[in-house]
């Protein structure tokens, strides 16, 4: 298959059975196409892999994240997730937070983590935890806030941590 953009072929795209690659077709300044992908090489141009296993193991946490969620949902009577793609969306944005916005505030706070010994990590992850439940319709935690999003935010972790070991092996 072949991508064209304004009538110009940029990108080979195959399909085998373990893999997904993508070539340029034009090189040039097409190279920045190449950040942040592990690169192959075929026939003597880079090519942008995506491994198969890769994709499917990232898809099983997702969706064991919100099996997670959804766990939580119905072990704590404070916790409410309307659906299962509520709560797909819920393991999004949590992978996002905790991606992006977890270590900044771990980072920030510091000081006051290493004065408590780490337990203040426990409360940046129940603000985390607690923090989509503003935005995202059918997600909600009921008073005390703190309380029931400590308990949530630790079952899910348990039960991410359990689903990740078991996919690794």
């Amino acid at each position: 298959m072949v991508v064209h953009i304004h009538g110009v072929d940029v990108v080979r795209v195959r399909f085998s059975a373990s893999r997904l690659c993508i070539s340029p077709k034009v090189w040039g300044t097409s190279d920045v196409v190449l950040v942040r992908f592990p690169v192959c090489r075929q026939a003597g141009n880079p090519t942008i892999c995506y491994n198969a296993t890769m994709l499917m193991k990232l898809i099983a946490r997702w969706i064991l994240t919100a099996l997670g969620i959804l766990l939580v949902a119905q072990l704590l009577p404070a916790i409410h997730v309307g659906s299962f793609y509520t709560a797909l969306i819920l393991a999004f944005i949590f992978g996002f937070i905790n991606a992006i916005i977890r270590p900044i505030l771990i980072l920030l706070t510091l000081p006051i983590t290493i004065v408590t010994l780490g337990l203040f990590t426990l409360l940046i992850n129940a603000f985390l935890f607690w923090f989509p439940s503003n935005f995202v319709a059918g997600f909600t935690i009921d008073s005390p806030v703190l309380l029931w999003a400590l308990v949530g935010s630790f079952v899910v972790s348990v039960f991410s941590w359990i689903g990740n070991k078991l996919i690794s092996e």
